[in-house]
């Protein structure tokens, strides 16, 4: 009766231990992120007055990350500055045809600032 009680809390204590990840594993999930267009939109809201944020009070905070820990060297003599990432610095390149190879890119910077997925366009 006493084996049986052992085998029977082991059981147990093994599936609890065995569930724990799995409870665990979807929280670690990221939201997806948004589109090079979105991003663009926050930009053109902050710079320009025009449409509405989102994002507003968290841009730079986005501002800092992307500066802080991602290659953004392609784009930072925008603003005049190049040696620092700023917002202005994905807002001339969002603004301007000859990036639009950059604008994914931009965006993911963005998306991971964020603590999202980076942008997958499923068209």
């Amino acid at each position: 009766m006493k084996a049986k009680k052992i085998v029977v809390g082991l059981t147990l204590l093994s599936l609890v231990v065995l569930m724990v990840p799995l409870v665990f594993a979807n929280g670690d999930e990221r939201p997806p992120g948004y589109s090079p267009g979105y991003w663009k939109h926050q930009l053109k809201a902050m710079f320009n007055g025009r449409g509405h944020m989102h994002e507003e009070g968290n841009m730079e905070d986005y501002e800092d990350t992307i500066a802080n820990e991602m290659n953004t060297s392609a784009i930072n003599d925008l603003s005049g500055n190049p040696t620092l990432f700023e917002l202005r610095d994905a807002f001339e390149a969002f603004t301007d045809p000859s990036y639009n190879h950059m604008w994914l890119t931009i965006a993911n910077w963005f998306n991971e600032a964020a603590g999202r997925e980076p942008y997958v366009d499923t068209d």
